[in-house]
């Protein structure tokens, strides 16, 4: 375009010369027969005829179709892709530029028509997220009974089968989470009655057992102590056993020593039976001399009294030997009936000697035993102590089962609760009157069992159990 404004420049310059010279050579008087006054005349109007053909081509084969392309570039700018390019007289360089446009226009159709299938795709994409955006907000509200029940177009068929799909099965799952959580409540329920019983029972055990262990330990205290008696005991029967056997031997010796004496009695009583014969012959023989001093008169009359001394004599040593006889004769009756009694009281005394070894093998037996009863009754001691221990200790972990039975009980209502939220694809009236119910008592959510199906036999089973701990 600015090559042809040029070109009209130039040629409105050429004609304005071709004008100017012909007014000189018009109104000169020898313009006529002047050949360069002609010359210049004619050139300016050749040069301005070019320019101005010059100037027609350059608008008819350029500058028309460079604003025809132009302006179908500019509409193109403006969104207008109806309108079409129709150019047949032009360069080679404004029909390559037409072709170059006509090219742009069809890209431009092509991004257009994307852009709507992309928009189209984006609208559907965006009414899928909604939709899906819809179900997790009621996933998130614990409804699992929501379902995508619009059709979703093409691909997104299978996410909308999947969604349902987990949405279902999560259902299934929390549904049957639910049945296990009540089934895990009633048994948390029996597990904590049966806990604290245990827990009750296990602190009553291990206090009678902790007074068992100390009637034992003065049990056995006593028991040491009596096989301590019963050994002195037996020590004491051993020394009376000895000290009898040896008065055994002193009685024997007794008995001995008795008959020694019986021997020594006869024997003074044969002696006094000689001295006896001797008074009597000694009688008779101052009877004599009394007879023979009465004969000689006065000579004999000294000799009379000698003799009347000496028959005295002989008759007070027959009494005396008739007294010592009888003595003797008393003597040895009583030494007889000592050794009578000397030996039975050997004989008791043999026979005591006999219980007393019984008696010391009776209380050395006692004693044995009594050592061994001490010994049992000591390891018994030790075995109770331990179990003592060991009862305590099961009566601290009794109190921590409970406390954790507690601790369970209180997670396990907590789960129900949070399950109970959620709504999943059942009858949730017939759920509500048939499953299980969390009751307020006492500030405290107590579980009660679903009551379906042979409900006897699971309370049977119940009070059973509750029995069995019971007798427990």
């Amino acid at each position: 375009m600015r090559s042809a404004a040029l070109l009209s420049v130039i040629a409105a310059i050429a004609f304005a010369q071709a004008i100017a010279s012909w007014l000189i050579f018009a109104g000169g008087p020898g313009a006529a027969r002047d050949p360069r006054l002609a010359a210049l005349f004619v050139g300016p109007i050749l040069i301005s005829l070019l320019c101005i053909l010059g100037a027609v081509a350059v608008r008819t084969r350029i500058v028309r179709p460079l604003v025809a392309v132009t302006e179908a570039v500019r509409r193109l700018a403006d969104g207008d892709t109806s309108h079409r390019l129709e150019i047949e007289d032009c360069s080679e360089s404004v029909r390559r530029l037409a072709e170059a446009f006509v090219n742009l226009r069809q890209v431009i159709l092509a991004h257009r028509a994307n852009e709507n299938l992309i928009a189209e795709a984006n609208a559907t994409q965006a009414r899928i997220v909604q939709l899906l955006g819809d179900g997790l907000a009621k996933i998130a509200e614990k409804d699992l009974s929501y379902r995508l029940t619009d059709e979703f177009p093409g691909s997104y068929r299978r996410l909308q089968t999947d969604f349902n799909t987990a949405v279902g099965q999560l259902s299934e799952a929390i549904g049957e989470m639910a049945d296990s959580t009540r089934l895990l409540g009633a048994g948390m329920q029996e597990t904590v009655a049966a806990a604290d019983d245990l827990s009750r029972r296990t602190e009553s055990q291990a206090s009678n057992l902790e007074e068992t262990a100390a009637a034992l330990a003065q049990i056995t205290e006593t028991v040491t102590r009596t096989a301590e008696d019963a050994g002195n005991a037996r020590q004491i029967v051993s020394d009376m056993s000895s000290e009898a056997q040896a008065s055994g031997g002193i009685v024997r010796q007794a008995i001995g020593a008795m008959g020694d004496i019986e021997q020594s009695s006869k024997k003074i009583a044969q002696i006094i039976g000689v001295i006896d014969s001797i008074a009597t012959q000694t009688n008779l023989l101052a009877l004599n001399a009394g007879v023979e001093a009465a004969r000689a008169g006065e000579a004999g009359r000294g000799f009379a009294v000698v003799a009347a001394e000496i028959r005295d004599l002989a008759r007070r040593s027959a009494k005396a030997a008739k007294e010592i006889d009888t003595l003797i004769s008393v003597s040895n009756a009583q030494i007889g009936r000592g050794v009578s009694l000397v030996g039975d009281t050997g004989e008791a005394l043999s026979h005591i000697v006999e219980e007393i070894a019984r008696v010391n093998g009776v209380v050395a037996e006692i004693a044995d035993r009594a050592r061994q009863q001490a010994a049992a009754l000591n390891e018994v001691n030790g075995s109770v102590r331990q179990m003592d221990m060991i009862t305590q200790q099961n009566a601290a972990m009794a109190e921590q089962t409970t406390a954790v039975s507690h601790g369970l009980r209180e997670k396990t209502r907590r789960l129900i609760e949070m399950i109970s939220r959620f709504r999943i694809a059942r009858d949730l009236d017939a759920a509500r009157a048939a499953g299980p119910r969390l009751v307020a008592s006492g500030g405290e959510n107590i579980y009660e069992p679903r009551r379906v199906g042979a409900p006897d036999r699971r309370l049977g089973a119940s009070d059973r159990r509750s029995r069995a701990w019971t007798d427990f």
